[in-house]
């Protein structure tokens, strides 16, 4: 049994620095994207200081600022997942001796299907910058097109060669982002092979189980086979509750001179729906409706696995990283009174927030209770408008750019842009959508 323990603690572990490697890349692309965009304003900036306004180019300096921060706490994480997956293998986590596994192990199929999945995120990330650079070079031809003479001239042909060049990076992305899919695909469905013979085992077990011909243990661990290949699968998956060994045992009928006893119950409450970035606020109430105290009671909460964070360790409460558990222990509850005790958790990611309540007192005292909560994506539209400079002599062209942003979760459709001028301002020429009208 400690053996089969270090080895899931061993593959949690790799899972959490497997995550951990892939939000520093994240970050790194994210830093990648705001040097890029920097090293952009300064070739814009060479040829004339009027093309970036001072605050496009604060506003560059603070992302690669905060670009930067990010990508060192990403590292501490790094090396901090590193450095507690190496004490682990340390402490003795070997595998099982006579154990013949059927296929590749399901930590480490997780790991290469997460990295696969993390990969085409990451590329995707980066062929956004790339298209938005690709966008940014376009604006600038046109705007290159209203100079006159020589300069004029070289300023065209440096912007096409720039557009050029970008579409070229825009199509090599594009091309790795296809591959980099079909190889997610490829993947999920060897995985799906694997669940499909897990599943056959597991009714089979179930089978003997109910006739008598094998014990409850190994119908369990076919169960705990099966629902790993299904997490690695859709992380949000929830197994069912497994039946134990001491749920085979008949329950003893109570004497009517028998002592008296305690009877635990427990109810956990929260928000039944949040939008995402919201905190969901839970609240434990543990009652003993028995007739004597209920000594050496612990309550366990275990937090949804869906991306998000505690916001804050409650008073009194100790909290487990790997099986993300937060754990009190209570010396008393007299009959008749209840405890109560709360804490707070950030979401992060739309999707059914599932928190379960487990309430013990020694052997023969054990309830749960589980509540859901819906988080919801919501679309948030950010407009902004700048210009090259706040002082133009007349009779110049002045270059606007408006930016539209969706800085929610939730996809946004439909929308509609409306603006006006002055009359003192004549429109020359519009790039963007092929839909735009005056």
């Amino acid at each position: 049994k400690t053996t089969r323990v270090d080895e899931n603690a061993v593959a949690i572990l790799q899972a959490r620095r497997d995550q951990a490697a892939a939000e520093l890349q994240k970050a790194q692309a994210q830093k990648q994207l705001a040097v890029a965009v920097i090293q952009r304003n300064e070739r814009l900036i060479a040829k004339d200081p009027r093309f970036v306004s001072d605050e496009e180019r604060t506003k560059a300096d603070s992302e690669l600022v905060i670009s930067d921060s990010q990508v060192s706490a990403r590292k501490a994480e790094l090396d901090e997942a590193e450095a507690l997956l190496k004490q682990t293998k340390a402490a003795g986590a070997t595998p099982r001796a006579g154990a013949k596994p059927d296929g590749p192990a399901p930590g480490a199929s997780a790991s290469t299907l997460a990295e696969l999945r993390d990969a085409v995120e990451l590329l995707e990330i980066q062929l956004l910058g790339k298209r938005t650079e690709l966008r940014g070079v376009e604006a600038k031809v046109g705007y290159a097109r209203t100079g006159t003479g020589d300069k004029g001239q070289v300023e065209r042909a440096l912007a096409k060669d720039e557009v050029d060049q970008k579409k070229v990076e825009v199509q090599e992305y594009e091309i790795r982002l296809k591959q980099a899919k079909r190889r997610v695909e490829t993947e999920e469905a060897r995985l799906k092979r694997e669940i499909e013979r897990a599943k056959a085992r597991l009714d089979w077990s179930e089978k003997m189980v109910e006739q008598g011909h094998i014990p409850q243990a190994t119908h369990a661990a076919d169960q705990k086979t099966y629902d790993e290949l299904m997490f690695q699968l859709d992380p949000k998956y929830v197994p069912p509750v497994v039946p134990t060994v001491l749920d085979e045992l008949k329950p003893i009928e109570p004497k009517p001179d028998e002592a008296p006893k305690p009877a635990l119950e427990v109810k956990i409450s929260a928000e039944k729906a949040r939008f995402s970035g919201q905190t969901v606020g839970y609240k434990i109430r543990v009652s003993n409706s028995g007739t004597t105290l209920a000594r050496n009671v612990r309550v366990a909460a275990i937090l949804p696995r869906q991306g998000g964070k505690l916001v804050a360790l409650p008073a009194g409460a100790q909290f487990s990283v790997e099986s993300r558990t937060l754990n009190w222990k209570l010396a008393e509850i007299a009959p008749g009174s209840s405890v109560e005790q709360a804490f707070s958790y950030a979401t992060s990611t739309p999707g059914d927030y599932r928190a379960v309540a487990e309430v013990s007192s020694g052997t023969d005292l054990k309830v749960s209770d589980t509540f859901v909560t819906e988080v919801q994506g919501i679309g948030v539209i950010d407009l902004k408008i700048t210009q090259q400079s706040r002082i133009i002599d007349a009779g110049k062209v002045m270059h606007y750019d408006v930016h539209v942003k969706n800085i929610g979760t939730k996809e946004v459709s439909q929308i509609v842009l409306k603006g006006k001028t002055t009359a003192n301002l004549k429109i020359q020429q519009i790039f963007g959508p092929a839909n735009v009208q005056l």
